[in-house]
């Protein structure tokens, strides 16, 4: 945290031209957490409802008569030069005039660049009565975020306690990082429920 307002100043200098204001300020807000250091607050932190985001995004590809295919695995692509060749799982193949690879780490499998994958593990509550915050944090660095999706909380993070075992493209949980969750949630979050 010391480190954090010892640079809120410099880091506030080199976005003040493009939001023509200070944007990080040390907060003197609670939210009913417990055993924290400090926080840093800004106006320009938000949250989006990806529902509603890729509702939209499917609307307007749709209405540039660009094709979905859902429930399939890209086998494989390969330049054909003019033209891009797209294998499915089940053996089928078409041509593309274009690709946009849009799988963030499982685009390694696929083309290859230099990506790395992060799984990012997470928990969400029960329905919380009148949840003491609304909003979008972060703590440990970034390596944890929180926030509320309606009355429920949506936790997730701490790849830091296994980078190397996180970096993956598997799904599932570790019972380290399940258990940090928790642990973090009832102490530290929301420690009255």
């Amino acid at each position: 945290m010391e480190s954090s307002l010892a640079n809120l100043d410099k880091i506030n200098s080199w976005l003040k031209p493009i939001f023509n204001q200070n944007v990080y300020r040390k907060s003197d807000k609670y939210f009913g957490f417990k055993n924290t250091i400090g926080m840093i607050e800004t106006d320009f932190e938000g949250h989006i409802h990806t529902g509603k985001m890729m509702r939209s995004f499917v609307e307007l590809v749709i209405s540039n008569q660009i094709s979905i295919l859902n429930n399939v695995e890209v086998k494989s692509i390969g330049d054909l030069n003019s033209e891009v060749e797209i294998e499915l799982e089940n053996g089928f193949h078409f041509n593309s005039k274009k690709v946009f690879l849009c799988t963030n780490a499982f685009t390694k499998k696929l083309y290859d660049l230099d990506v790395v994958p992060a799984r990012a593990q997470v928990l969400v509550t029960k329905p919380i009565e009148n949840p003491p915050f609304k909003g979008c944090f972060h703590m440990d660095e970034g390596f944890y975020y929180f926030r509320n999706v309606g009355n429920r909380v949506l936790f997730g993070g701490g790849r830091n306690l296994d980078l190397e075992g996180e970096t993956t493209t598997e799904f599932g949980t570790t019972d380290l990082i399940q258990n940090q969750l928790e642990t973090y949630l009832k102490e530290v979050i929301l420690p009255n429920h």
